[in-house]
């Protein structure tokens, strides 16, 4: 039997996503591309079916009808199961009438999400639940944390790690004991004491989520699980353990980090092999790493993509760029369908999609979204 029977995964993919807004409007958060390979989500999903979980559970809210259909084009073969709870009926019926029917309630947030959700989440096989989100990129197998969580007899796992310091605020500050108990988690603090933050992936038993979800539903509360359950589980003194992610892991939650992230792909030392990236965007058009082809260098761009004599230079291209014959560009991620003519130059640069460029010179732009 697989360590990961009994487990349940549930992914929060009903964020805005406002930070990154303005790379990809017409998408939910959890759709925005990544590495000219595949969606922030498929990271998630990825990691699930490698770690040999079963069932996954899909708790969306803006732009949910968009990303369903993604899931089922793209993640649809596999024989793990995706669990859309009040919409599971576009396995049965018309993809457009389940969601003429269906009238979805309100939700203030990700804790009460799970509530409205729960007789999708809970059920009696399921002993332990794997809390993640849609927007980290990190590449994982979850079993060795699962392991942990078991032999620990945790009543929640939380995995964390060591960033700058001057970044913690961005994120959750965990103080962690020598005996890897989590001591304190503060939520975005404003002066951080430790360069130690919650990664957002957790393990927690099934049966403790449920008990604090009700308890706390009866009182003042934020609705969330990092703000409120994770809090109330420390202060009364539940086993709450902490396990280090020391390999790449990264929150886009800002343009900086995913600029930075996806240059980090091109890097003398990649954050993550390129090779090893979920590969659902634009299947009809697989995307390469290119270390040396016509005037391309170390850059990732559609396979049998021409230049037309542009110089392309650790740059991330998707299908439908089309580049002029004088075209400079340097460290930059291009959306297509996009054209770039006459003697643009671009550096550092985030082309969004539908972007029509002419003797242009673009610096880092991406400073100014």
């Amino acid at each position: 039997m697989s360590i990961s029977s009994g487990v349940k995964s549930v992914i929060l993919a009903g964020g805005f996503g406002k930070r990154l807004r303005n790379i990809y409007e017409r998408l939910p958060k959890p759709m925005i591309p990544y590495g000219g390979s595949c969606s922030l989500i498929d990271f998630s999903i990825r990691n699930c079916v490698v770690s040999e979980i079963q069932e996954i559970v899909f708790l969306t809210y803006y732009q949910r009808k968009e990303l369903i259909h993604y899931l089922m084009k793209e993640w649809g073969n596999h024989p793990i199961k995706l669990n859309y709870c009040m919409y599971n009926g576009v396995y049965q019926k018309n993809f457009d009438d389940v969601f003429a029917e269906v009238i979805p309630p309100e939700e203030k947030g990700t804790a009460d999400a799970i509530i409205q959700n729960q007789k999708y989440i809970f059920s009696q096989d399921c002993k332990h639940i794997l809390l993640l989100h849609s927007d980290h990129v990190y590449l994982f197998d979850y079993r060795p944390m699962l392991e942990f969580h078991l032999t620990q007899d945790a009543d929640i796992t939380m995995g964390y790690k060591e960033i700058d310091l001057e970044d913690v605020r961005l994120f959750g500050m965990v103080k962690v004991d020598q005996n890897q108990n989590v001591t304190h988690f503060i939520e975005k603090p404003s002066h951080p004491e430790v360069p130690t933050v919650f990664s957002a992936v957790c393990i927690i038993k099934a049966e403790k989520l449920q008990y604090y979800l009700e308890k706390l539903a009866k009182t003042k509360w934020n609705y969330d699980i990092s703000k409120d359950v994770i809090p109330a589980m420390i202060r009364e003194g539940q086993k709450v353990k902490a396990y280090l992610f020391q390999e790449y892991w990264e929150d886009v939650g800002s343009y900086k980090i995913y600029y930075h992230s996806n240059m980090k792909l091109l890097s003398e030392k990649p954050s993550l092999d390129f090779d090893l990236l979920p590969k659902t965007w634009d299947k009809k058009c697989h995307t390469e790493k290119v270390s040396h082809r016509e005037s391309i260098y170390n850059s990732i761009v559609p396979k049998n993509f021409s230049c037309h004599g542009a110089f392309v230079e650790n740059s991330i291209l998707y299908p439908g760029v089309f580049l002029g014959a004088d075209v400079n560009i340097q460290n930059s991620i291009v959306f297509g369908p996009s054209r770039i003519e006459g003697r643009s130059c671009l550096k550092g640069a985030i082309v969004t999609e539908n972007s029509i460029i002419q003797s242009q010179k673009i610096e880092e732009n991406w400073k100014d979204m």
